[in-house]
C-alpha cells in the first residue's frame, strides 16, 4: 500500500518551474524499492536537447528545512539530440549511489545532493527544470 500511494505522489506531484518543460510533459510510470532502488518516466512530449529535470523524495522535516541526510536530489539531462515523445526511461541504482540510464542514449545522471533512497522515509516527491 505504501508503494502505490507514494506511486500516486510521484504521478500528483509532477512540478515545473522554470525551464521549458510543462506539467505532465513527462510521467512517473513505475519505481521499484526492493534490491535495487529504481524509477521510470515517459515523455509525453518532445524533450529539448540539454534539458535539465531534477528528481527529488526529499521530505520535509519543517516548515524551512527539507530532509537530506537519508533523501536526495538527482539531476537528469537530456541527451544534446533531445528525447522523442513516447520514450520510456529507467533510471537504476546498480550500487551504492551509482546509477545507469535505460531506455535513451546519451543522457546523464548525477546525484547533486543526499542520496539516492527511494525506500527511507519518503512523504513526497517533486519534479522540476530548474
Amino acid at each position: 500500500m505504501k508503494k502505490l500511494l507514494f506511486l500516486a505522489i510521484l504521478l500528483l506531484t509532477l512540478i515545473n518551474f522554470y525551464g521549458q518543460l510543462n506539467v505532465g510533459d513527462i510521467a512517473i510510470i513505475g519505481m521499484n524499492t526492493d534490491a535495487e532502488d529504481s524509477f521510470s518516466f515517459i515523455t509525453l512530449r518532445d524533450i529539448p536537447g540539454s534539458e535539465k529535470i531534477y528528481f527529488t523524495d526529499r521530505g520535509v522535516k519543517n516548515s524551512t528545512t527539507w530532509n537530506v541526510a537519508i533523501e536526495g536530489t538527482t539531476l537528469f539531462t537530456a541527451p544534446v539530440a533531445g528525447i522523442p515523445i513516447g520514450t520510456i526511461i529507467r533510471i537504476e541504482e546498480t550500487a551504492a549511489d551509482v546509477l545507469t540510464i535505460t531506455g535513451v542514449t546519451g543522457a546523464t545522471i548525477s546525484i547533486v545532493q543526499g542520496s539516492f533512497n527511494l525506500a527511507g522515509g519518503d512523504q513526497n516527491v517533486s519534479i522540476s527544470t530548474r
